[in-house]
């Protein structure tokens, strides 16, 4: 398992994050994984060689590094905007 092998030193700790923090990165696991299951969805489980550049121009946290703000974007915000892009660029 690849994930498994990723070394855990140099990680931070997610305990020493801040509420705001955790729930930012959580907001940007939301939009990789919706990348992640349209691009599933849509090749029948079989990646092909433009899966990686769906699942980047998908994701807003991958195609320019978005940084969500917690109490401004909340879990609808990043759905709506994550079927918006799926929409319109694939």
């Amino acid at each position: 398992n690849t994930l498994a092998s990723i070394p855990s030193k140099g990680l931070p700790d997610f305990e020493t994050l801040t509420k705001e923090q955790s729930h930012a990165a959580f907001l940007c696991l939301v939009d990789v994984l919706f990348s992640y299951a349209y691009d599933h969805r849509t090749t029948d489980g079989d990646p092909t060689v433009e899966s990686s550049w769906t699942l980047m121009i998908l994701s807003p946290a991958l195609s320019w590094l978005e940084n969500y703000k917690p109490p401004y974007d909340s879990i609808q915000d990043v759905l709506i905007w994550s079927t918006r892009r799926s929409i319109i660029y694939p």
